[in-house]
Parts: structure tokens; sequence; C-alpha cells
């Protein structure tokens, strides 16, 4: 798998995101976290989605998240605050365009990342 990762990183998907999403490792950062996220959305890997979204709010997970007519087109990460190795909180801004029944959209989000037990875990976005 030596190809561009899906989350427009520059780096190799077997070097970026893979690792994570392969349990190899844990991300280290709250945007390494958000990435390889955005991967598994792109990839379909509800396995992964799930295990990293905080436990607080796993009941809130959209089910249309996961249609199969949904294709993830591109990331942008706008920006970020904390969310660091030595955080247990992070912030990551993004836009992420999708298509869906060959109309594209664009989510524009500053999620919420926690840190618990050495691992980073999705927590709840806002919408911009």
């Amino acid at each position: 798998m030596d190809f561009s990762c899906h989350c427009n990183s520059g780096n190799n998907y077997s070097q970026c995101c893979l690792k994570y999403i392969s349990d190899k490792e844990n991300p280290k950062t709250a945007l390494e976290l958000m990435r390889s996220r955005y991967s598994a959305f792109v990839t379909k890997n509800k396995d992964y989605l799930l295990k990293t979204w905080h436990k607080k709010n796993s009941n809130e997970i959209g089910q249309e998240l996961f249609d199969e007519n949904l294709k993830w087109v591109s990331l942008e990460i706008i920006n970020t605050k904390r969310g660091n190795v030595n955080d247990r909180t992070g912030y990551v801004e993004f836009k992420a365009t999708f298509e869906i029944d060959g109309n594209k959209t664009t989510l524009h989000e500053n999620s919420k990342f926690k840190k618990e037990q050495g691992r980073w875990y999705y927590v709840n976005g806002t919408h911009k």
C-alpha cells in the first residue's frame, strides 16, 4: 500500500494513517487521530471509527456517515489548538469534502479530542 495517503498529508498511506488504522501504533497527537479518522471514513473502516470515538458520545454516531453512496473527496486542515503529545485535550479545525449522489458538500468543523490512558479519542465537533 504505497500510495499517497487519503488525508492529504503528503506522506504514503503505509507510513501515515495505515499504521494507526491497523493498530500498529496509536496516534500521538489529536491531528494524527483526525487524519487517520478521515482515512478510515474514506476506506469505510467503521471499526476504527467506533474505536476512536469517545465513549461519552458514541451514542450520537450518525449512521449517515457510513452510507455506501458517500465518497470522501478531500481533507484540508485549517487550524489546530493544543492536542500535542503532552496535552490532554486538543482541537482540529478542518474542511472535509464529500460527494453523495453526484452532489459535493463540504463539512467545516472544529473537532474536540480528548486523551485518556495514553490514547486520543474524538469527542465531538462544532460545525462552522
